[in-house]
């Protein structure tokens, strides 16, 4: 239930995307490419 209220209300997607970003600039620093996924 929690899962699709945070869906509906584009806070997951928001959470997903400032994850994605804030591994991608971590790894960055260590000149690492990386890809992030999420699992549904």
């Amino acid at each position: 239930m929690m899962i699709e209220e945070a869906t509906g209300q584009g806070i997951l997607q928001l959470a997903e995307e400032n994850a994605e970003k804030s591994v991608k600039e971590m790894f960055q620093l260590v000149d690492y490419d990386v890809q992030v996924q999420f699992k549904e």
